[in-house]
């Protein structure tokens, strides 16, 4: 207790002297000078002079520590050592480890990305490198790619990867009865064996978006061929997963309230050795939940935080903040088969209401970019047509008026109905803000609306699919080439396709299908400006804003790539890099 006093009374001493010195001026420097002189003497006392020289030793002593830290960092480097479990928080729940449906799920694709391996993987900034392929090759004609498969490479079981493999998974996705998202990007592929076991891929027309294609994870024939292709989605080996990829499943505990996906390192894998010995996924649907787990050590990441959690956790420990800008956006698609939304006018009048502005500040808190048309920043063409960020209610109103709409009692009616309007949406955070915000600009014109937000299972199953809505605010991923025939081809319009405003058009159709096929750059660029016009001009969806990915890990999680990617998932693609343990030794040269 006496010392704790001793404490707190020259504690309020040095606070008193500081905002003394803030104040001082020369006069009070010229009075300090005369009192020194006089007392003289008394500070030259051989115990004051100890004192100081000991103060002037340990200070000296600290600069010298400190000089040779900055050094030691300067010329030494960390060796990375094998060891440790990376654990990583995320909201949600698994569903299906599973290639073939993994796409609508952040947490089952992030799985997928650390069991399976693909022919082919992305690299650094969105490049394209072999996985478990050995080189490629492409024909004159550009129609036929070849693959040489690397020796050696086993699925987590022991058993031996072949093309076999690859042919299955193939026919697999272009059986309709597997009901694959990955159906229409591999439709009329014709996928052989060579004599010398390589796999071949046949297009009908070439197309330089096909490559791409070639980083799907590839299943186990061996385990999955005799399961009817109706029946995959059910099936245990969507949560009990056998790969070729770096990490293979360990377990999958689920609890009330959270999922835990355990995964060792794959003492069979063929390419680089990871150094992290286990990574843990887990899924929370509370992210309070997530973020004491995080400040207690027992995750070191957290994938796609809020803003809100960032800047809390930011506040409360050392932590290393990754963001990457993705080709992907957040869009409304309008159902043009709707009662409503039929009429064009109706379409324009919303497209005119929405602030961007409110929904990248409020919604995105910040961490986007606004998006207006179809095509992700830095790939889209100049359209010459003009998109507005900032909403106008004044000017959306005279658009009903001018097309017999009609405000009564604060609401707008059409031919004498009320014009109400059920939104579908997923149940994160922003994409809930962003449907709230859209409600309170759609009630200003007097549109009644119903928001219902679901998690992406229920959001796919009784919405998506069966097309059960009025507008759908959903992000969708645009991958490496701008190929927009799965989002707007008019035989996409039904499940699996993903032409969610279920929009037709002549004249669009044999836009996308010319801009595919031809590798001349400039035709392309054409078909792009013309597809983007067609969609901006009828209005069949609005676009919102192209959201950044952020993940956030411990500083002890050494290795992380920055830089460009295609899909939050990516991140994983150099797990082989990441690190918890190191020597420092040093620098060559």
């Amino acid at each position: 207790m006496k010392f704790k006093r001793f404490f707190l009374r020259h504690s309020l001493n040095f606070q008193k002297i500081k905002i003394k010195a803030r104040n001082l001026d020369a006069e009070d420097f010229q009075k300090a000078y005369i009192v020194v002189s006089k007392r003289l003497y008394r500070v030259i006392h051989l115990r004051n002079l100890v004192a100081f020289c000991l103060v002037f030793i340990i200070v000296v002593f600290s600069m010298f520590i400190s000089s040779f830290n900055t050094i030691e960092a300067f010329y030494n480097k960390d060796n990375p050592l094998s060891g440790g479990t990376y654990a990583e928080g995320n909201l949600g729940k698994f569903s299906r480890i599973n290639p073939l449906y993994s796409q609508t799920n952040p947490n089952d694709e992030d799985a997928v990305n650390l069991i399976f391996s693909g022919l082919m993987k992305r690299g650094d900034n969105r490049s394209l490198k072999t996985d478990m392929a050995s080189k490629w090759t492409l024909s004159e004609d550009k129609k036929t790619y070849t693959f040489e498969l690397k020796k050696g490479v086993k699925w987590h079981d022991g058993v031996e990867f072949s093309a076999d493999d690859v042919l299955f998974t193939i026919e697999l996705i272009q059986n309709p009865d597997a009901r694959s998202s990955l159906y229409e990007a591999w439709k009329g592929v014709k996928a052989e064996k060579t004599e010398k076991g390589e796999v071949k891929f046949t297009l009908g027309e070439p197309s330089d978006s096909f490559l791409e294609n070639t980083t799907l994870k590839i299943l186990p024939k061996h385990i999955l061929a005799k399961i009817p292709p109706a029946s995959i989605q059910t099936v245990d080996f969507n949560t009990k997963p056998v790969g070729t990829g770096p990490y293979e499943f360990d377990s999958l505990t689920k609890e009330s309230g959270r999922e835990t996906l355990i995964m060792s390192l794959n003492d069979k894998y063929y390419d680089k050795k990871p150094y992290l010995t286990k990574v843990m996924l887990e899924s929370f649907l509370d992210e309070k939940e997530m973020m004491d787990e995080y400040n207690k050590r027992n995750i070191k990441g957290i994938g796609n935080p809020t803003q809100g959690l960032v800047d809390k956790i930011g506040k409360e420990g050392s932590t290393s903040l990754h963001e990457y800008a993705l080709p992907r956006y957040v869009a409304m698609f309008f159902n043009v088969e709707s009662e409503k939304l039929k009429e064009k006018n109706l379409r324009v009048a919303i497209n005119q209401a929405v602030d961007r502005k409110d929904i990248l500040e409020k919604a995105a808190e910040g961490r986007a970019l606004p998006a207006y048309y179809p095509i992700a920043p830095g790939l889209a063409s100049q359209t010459g047509i003009k998109v507005e960020s900032k909403g106008d209610i004044g000017k959306a109103s005279e658009t009903l008026k001018g097309a017999s709409y009609t405000l009564e009692s604060g609401q707008l009616k059409y031919q004498g109905k009320d014009v109400t309007l059920k939104i579908a949406t997923g149940d994160t955070v922003e994409l809930k803000k962003t449907a709230e915000i859209v409600a309170d600009e759609l009630k200003k014109l007097g549109i009644k609306t119903e928001i219902k937000s679901e998690n992406m299972n229920v959001l796919q199953k009784d919405y998506i699919r069966p097309r059960n809505y009025d507008i759908l605010i959903i992000g969708e991923d645009l991958g490496l080439t701008p190929d927009l025939f799965s989002f707007w081809h008019s035989s996409q319009v039904n499940d699996p396709g993903l032409n969610f405003s279920k929009y037709k058009d002549r004249k669009l159709d044999k836009f996308i299908e010319v801009a595919r096929k031809t590798t001349d750059a400039t035709e392309k660029k054409s078909k792009l400006e013309e597809i983007q016009k067609i969609i901006l001009e009828d209005v069949p969806a609005v676009y919102l804003y192209n959201p950044f990915y952020v993940f956030i890990t411990s500083d002890k999680v050494k290795g992380v790539r920055d830089g460009k990617m295609i899909s939050p998932s990516d991140r994983f693609e150099d797990i082989e890099n990441w690190y918890l343990k190191a020597d420092r030794v040093m620098i060559d040269g």
